[in-house]
């Protein structure tokens, strides 16, 4: 952080600004499913936003919306296994005679059997002839279904994110899976990738679904899905999102930034050009503006997500003349 000279004047906000970032990279032609950011926390999410539940008997596990457990501003799906063999749904449309790709981030918090992909029937309740093109999380491998069997992609590790993209082809039956981690594309270093047949033959793929399978936890966000063709940008990274709030308290400011999505770095500039990354051990704490900038400060974020970096617009706090001092926290 610059230090400046020590001035008499003090900050207060005047208005909240809100400011969203843009993306950088090309979203093709990904529509969003859900993000599940728009819901209740701790909600239901069968019955709401298109997504239903069938199950193997009377549905008893959990699918409720909760806070990431690795970003608290983030919302996702965590899925809970009951007695029975729930499964959630939601509907897509990849025709006989064209391709699409399903994209969606997945995280196990053990590693027992999570089966996830695309179905030809609306309610897939069992195996054979009910679940299509798809793959699973399982000991310690992700796998995609190739016909009667399963081939590994590579290993996984427990409580982590990952990307998954299926190119699903109806008209041949096959799936062509790619998994990595980090805000990073299909096309990138360390991305793992296999192909497989269809567990049996389908017309159209009408439904998305993710089923835990018996004793374990675990998360989904970020689906989405392009039915023009192969599609292996990132969609979460290519579109990073976040926004700032100037909160007036008693002399203080509180900056915050919520809905973000990469890595994000808080920086200041006295002049809305040169701008210093903030100390990352000042987050979270409280800042005397007043002894560190010789002009009235600006504030914005930097969200790196992939090969993308986008800026937050900037917030400049309106200054007026007082005999009063001002801090900031920056959360």
């Amino acid at each position: 952080m610059t230090i400046g000279k020590r001035i008499t004047n003090v900050w207060t906000a005047a208005v909240v600004v809100m400011a969203l970032f843009t993306a950088g990279t090309s979203q093709a032609a990904w529509e969003l499913i859900d993000d599940f950011d728009g819901y209740t926390a701790t909600s239901d999410i069968g019955g709401t936003g298109g997504w239903y539940v069938v199950s193997s008997s009377i549905p008893n596990g959990s699918h409720t919306v909760e806070i990431d457990p690795a970003n608290p501003y983030n919302q996702v799906v965590q899925l809970v296994t009951g007695t029975s063999m729930d499964t959630l749904c939601h509907a897509i449309s990849i025709t006989n005679g064209s391709i699409g790709t399903l994209f969606c981030r997945i995280r196990m918090g053990s590693d027992f059997q999570f089966f996830f992909g695309s179905s030809g029937v609306v309610n897939p309740t069992g195996w054979s002839g009910s679940i299509h093109g798809y793959g699973r999380f399982y000991g310690s491998d992700i796998d995609v279904r190739d016909g009667s069997t399963d081939v590994e992609l590579g290993p996984y590790s427990i409580n982590e994110w990952y990307n998954i993209w299926f190119v699903l082809n109806p008209t041949t039956d096959q799936t062509i899976m790619y998994a990595n981690q980090g805000y990073i594309h299909a096309t990138e270093p360390g991305t793992l990738s296999a192909s497989g047949a269809f567990r049996t033959t389908v017309t159209d793929l009408v439904t998305a679904f993710f089923r835990n399978n018996g004793g374990t936890t675990s998360w989904i966000d970020d689906v989405y899905l392009d039915t023009t063709g192969q599609n292996l940008v990132n969609p979460a990274a290519s579109t990073p999102v976040a926004s700032i709030a100037g909160v007036v308290g008693v002399n203080t400011i509180k900056l915050d930034v919520t809905g973000n999505v990469g890595a994000l770095t808080w920086q200041a500039s006295e002049d809305n050009s040169t701008w210093n990354d903030i100390d990352p051990a000042e987050i979270g704490t409280v800042l005397d503006v007043t002894s560190l900038y010789t002009n009235t400060p600006w504030f914005r974020v930097e969200a790196i997500s992939g090969v993308t970096t986008n800026y937050s617009a900037a917030m400049q706090v309106t200054s007026q003349e007082t005999a009063q001092g001002m801090v900031i926290m920056i959360k």
